[in-house]
C-alpha cells in the first residue's frame, strides 16, 4: 500500500492530469484481493481513452502466486496551460498575439 501511494505521487508530480494504479492478487493472506489507488483527473469512456490514457500491465511472479499490476496514466491535453505557458496566461486565458 505504501508504495502505492508513493508510485501515486511519483506520477502526479510528473505533470500528469491523473492516474490509477490497481493491483490484484494474493496481497495478504490466502485470499485474493483488488486495491485501487486513483488521484487527479481520469475519464473511463469513449474516444478520447485512445489520446490521453497511456496504459501499461504487468505480472509479478511471487512464491504464493501472481500479482496484477495496472497503471493507467492520463497525459496532459495539448492545450493546457500548464504545458504551454506561452500561449496561456497565468489565469489560465488564452493570449491573443496581433498579426505582423
Amino acid at each position: 500500500r505504501k508504495a502505492c501511494y508513493g508510485v501515486v505521487r511519483f506520477i502526479m508530480e510528473s505533470g500528469a492530469k491523473g492516474c490509477e494504479v490497481v493491483v490484484s492478487g494474493k496481497l495478504r493472506g490466502q485470499r485474493a484481493k483488488s486495491m485501487k489507488f486513483t488521484d487527479g483527473f481520469m475519464i473511463h469512456s469513449g474516444y478520447p481513452i485512445q489520446e490521453y490514457i497511456d496504459t501499461a500491465v504487468r505480472h509479478v511472479y511471487l512464491r504464493q502466486g501472481v500479482l496484477g499490476i495496472k497503471v493507467k496514466i492520463m497525459l496532459p491535453h495539448k492545450d493546457d496551460p500548464v504545458s504551454d505557458p506561452n500561449r496561456y496566461g497565468k489565469d489560465g486565458i488564452e493570449k491573443l498575439l496581433p498579426d505582423v
